[in-house]
């Protein structure tokens, strides 16, 4: 029997995100996006090199973070999906080149991603973020009569977090009483 009929995928785990601080990082998810904190934990031995394949010796700080399902765009009340903060202390003995940051992308290079959520209170988070000077990518955009009718309405924008990670912000119109 082929591999191909044994193999399935059951379902989605999880976003992983490496950052340069798991600090700033759960500050930027949690204390400004306001998302929360499923669990937290540092990790040594040798699951942090045989899974990441980072050098021996390396500690990994790890915090996943939990994202609301939006039911009206399929996702199911009350389920939970998971972005994991990735954080990777390195041993000494690794050469900076090694331990170099990927520059930030922009959001038309190509492997580039972003992760969208849809909000309330838009203008109060791009706020936040701009004084945190992490900074808004381009601008706030209302989708108009030129954009597809399932979209038209909605407030737009992506915001860079403390790591340079791209997140989109999508404000629903409000609906007429």
């Amino acid at each position: 029997m082929a591999t191909s009929d044994t193999f399935k995928i059951l379902g989605y785990g999880h976003t992983g995100i490496t950052v340069r601080s798991i600090k700033d990082s759960i500050r930027f998810w949690n204390e400004i996006l306001g998302l929360p904190i499923l669990f937290q934990a540092t990790l040594t031995g040798v699951g942090t090199t045989t899974i990441p394949g980072a050098p021996a010796g390396s500690t990994v700080h790890i915090a996943f973070i939990g994202l609301p399902q939006t039911p009206h765009a399929g996702g199911v009340t009350g389920h939970i999906s998971q972005l994991e903060l990735v954080q990777f202390e390195l041993p000494e003995n690794v050469s900076d080149e090694e331990k170099s940051r990927t520059p930030n992308s922009r959001s038309w290079d190509i492997g580039a991603t972003h992760i969208a959520f849809f909000v309330e209170g838009l203008d109060q988070v791009v706020e936040k973020v701009k004084q945190e000077k992490w900074g808004l990518v381009g601008g706030v955009y209302t989708m108009g009569e030129v954009d597809p009718p399932p979209i038209r309405g909605q407030r737009v924008c992506y915001i860079r977090g403390p790591d340079g990670e791209t997140v989109e912000l999508i404000e629903l119109p409000k609906k007429e009483a």
